[in-house]
């Protein structure tokens, strides 16, 4: 999906959670621009920052509007293909996850660390 030129709509349940959360409207289109997208089901798109897409905004005119908000822009935003923002939130460890990534997530490489090393 094209993030660059389309323009999206906050639906009420965004903007309070915008609110809420303390997520700015200019994170929320840094995110869309360059954040990594993955969709979701039904039909929906997720987009969060990676280390990549930050170094991306760092290369880029959007440098100085980042720059202020930087501490605030672990969020992700959820979108869907008809240019409304469903949702904001902040981060959960291992959401959006690759499904081919094989490493086990951190609650499970502690479990196996603790079988093959039960406390004493």
């Amino acid at each position: 999906m094209d993030t660059t030129t389309k323009t999206y709509h906050l639906t009420t349940h965004a903007r309070t959670r915008c609110q809420q959360r303390g997520i700015t409207p200019d994170a929320i289109t840094l995110i869309m621009r360059y954040g990594e997208e993955r969709p979701i089901p039904h039909g929906a798109y997720a987009y969060f920052m990676t280390s990549r897409a930050r170094r991306k905004i760092l290369d880029s005119p959007d440098r100085d509007t980042y720059l202020p908000i930087a501490d605030r822009m672990d969020g992700y935003v959820i979108a869907d293909t008809g240019g409304n923002i469903l949702t904001v939130a902040r981060p959960e460890p291992g959401r959006f996850r690759r499904r081919d990534d094989k490493r086990p997530s951190r609650k499970r490489r502690l479990e196996m660390k603790l079988q093959r090393h039960p406390p004493v």
